[in-house]
């Protein structure tokens, strides 16, 4: 608009119009909304797919860095499929937002905002999400509030970077976290995993080889393909507590280079080990404790199949006394 000869800022007052206005396409000074740098949206509160719904989503890029967000509560899915965005987004004051999920994905996005303040956000589910360009500095953002971090990281493949420091003792779901991750291969023995109860496919497919083994795993029950073709991996977790440990089918998958110990392991929750450890070809160690820690009839399909153990068929027998054989000839 204009107000005596001088271009004055175009207001919005909520998502809808603001939404009608990113959906014209024109953000040019000449434009009918004038330019898109200088539009006012310290109004709008729900910033929810609000790039994501546009039909030109994966062709913006518009400038939108000097935008006033300090009044945003969420941002669900906002550049969500955005494949050319990349504008830096530095000055944007996010710390209203509770909601970051699925934020990032599958956009461009690779700006910093490592100084961003992100104490209020409880949700990074699917922040970075197949983003295939993303490796900034986040080691600085305040997560002590985030419950949920499922498939935050997943087939991000150039994301390389510290994230130790993060706060993780409220986070309960790490499934698929880093999966797919085939660069990183950061340290995370800070985190506090105390809470988390479902660490489903967390490391699968991905680069990381790191010590974990003073994790407090106590709270999880689902370590189904945690580390499945994780073909780097081979690093101690003897000290791990798996004593409510439900499900540890493909496990270790095809994660050829994993030989360690896990024989001290209480796995007598456990309702299933189908292919734990199949396709892991150097693994050889003795699990015959495990036979007399178990007490159920647990699924145990192919569960040292390919592997480098003297009895690599299934341990069939959980009725004879010892249970067994369980990689190694178990006797009495």
């Amino acid at each position: 608009m204009v107000v005596n000869d001088f271009c004055a800022a175009e207001v919005f007052g909520d998502k809808t119009t603001l939404g009608t206005a990113l959906e014209q396409g024109d953000y040019s000074p000449t434009g009918p909304y004038g330019p898109i740098t200088s539009w006012d949206v310290t109004a709008v509160k729900n910033f929810d797919s609000i790039i994501s719904s546009l039909s030109n989503v994966a062709t913006f890029n518009g400038d939108v860095s000097q935008w006033d967000v300090s009044g945003v509560t969420s941002m669900n899915s906002a550049f969500l499929n955005a494949a050319a965005f990349n504008v830096p987004l530095t000055d944007w004051v996010v710390s209203g937002v509770t909601n970051m999920a699925s934020m990032f994905e599958s956009s461009g996005f690779n700006a910093d905002v490592s100084t961003w303040v992100t104490s209020s956000v409880n949700n990074m589910d699917f922040l970075f999400k197949n983003n295939g360009a993303f490796n900034q500095p986040v080691n600085g953002w305040d997560t002590s509030k985030v419950t949920t971090m499922d498939s935050l990281f997943l087939a991000n493949v150039k994301f390389n970077q510290p994230v130790n420091d993060w706060d993780v003792s409220s986070v309960t779901l790490m499934d698929r976290l880093f999966r797919g991750c085939t660069v990183f291969n950061q340290p995370l023995s800070n985190w506090d995993v105390s809470k988390a109860n479902n660490m489903r496919r967390m490391f699968r497919t991905s680069a990381f080889n790191q010590n974990i083994n003073n994790w407090d795993v106590s709270s999880n029950t689902e370590f189904t393909s945690m580390f499945y073709e994780a073909t780097a991996y081979n690093q101690p977790l003897n000290n791990w507590d798996t004593s409510i440990g439900k499900k540890f089918d493909i496990m270790f998958f095809g994660a050829s280079l994993f030989n360690q110990n896990v024989a001290t392991w209480d796995v007598g929750a456990a309702t299933t080990f189908s292919e734990m450890f199949s396709g892991a070809t150097v693994f050889g160690y003795d699990l015959c404790a495990w036979g007399d820690k178990i007490t159920g009839t647990p699924t145990i399909t192919s569960m040292f199949a390919s592997t480098a153990c003297t009895e690599a068929a299934t341990p069939v027998d959980l009725g004879a006394t010892p249970k067994g054989p369980f990689c190694e000839v178990c006797t009495p």
